[in-house]
């Protein structure tokens, strides 16, 4: 569990560092986004657990430019990560919707509310874990994302039966 939430932790300053040396100007709101989803596999204790990052873009270049180099690079140090991919969407997945409507999931999921015009809107989430284990990665998260995030920050607890 402890390396687990390392890569988190790890990916999410990742992420932060990156946003905070956008430029402001840029953005200004987010009308037509363009959604950036990453996937990353994790192998804790034997275990294969998904981690799935998404982030609501600004447009196609902003998307870009957050890009596959980077979450990779992010990872680098990480020798149970496995990077699956990095893509920018103009439409979410339709069992990822629910997470921008702040809806329940089968599982925890961090949420991302900007704060300021560098930052995005996100969402994080870990499939292959149990619920007391979604929730107390979530809740670590939260915790250590609010130091590096000026907007909300929050843990949207998963209901199995959702």
């Amino acid at each position: 569990m402890g390396k687990l939430v390392l890569v988190l932790i790890l990916a999410a300053a990742g992420y932060y560092w990156y946003a905070d040396r956008q430029d402001q100007s840029e953005i200004v709101a987010i009308e037509n986004p363009i959604y950036a989803e990453a996937r990353i596999d994790v192998t804790v204790s034997g275990r294969e657990l998904n981690m799935v990052l998404l982030g609501k873009m600004v447009d196609e270049e902003d998307c870009s430019a957050r890009g596959e180099r980077f979450w990779r690079d992010t990872l680098e140090e990480c020798t149970e990560c496995q990077f699956v991919r990095y893509e920018c969407k103009p439409e979410l997945d339709e069992n990822y919707q629910a997470l921008f409507a702040n809806q329940l999931t089968r599982t925890s999921y961090v949420r991302l509310e900007r704060g300021n015009g560098y930052e995005r809107d996100g969402r994080m989430l870990v499939w292959g874990l149990n619920k007391y284990e979604a929730d107390t990665v979530c809740n670590l998260l939260k915790e250590r994302m609010k130091t590096h995030y000026s907007g909300q920050v929050i843990c949207v607890d998963g209901d199995p039966n959702a």
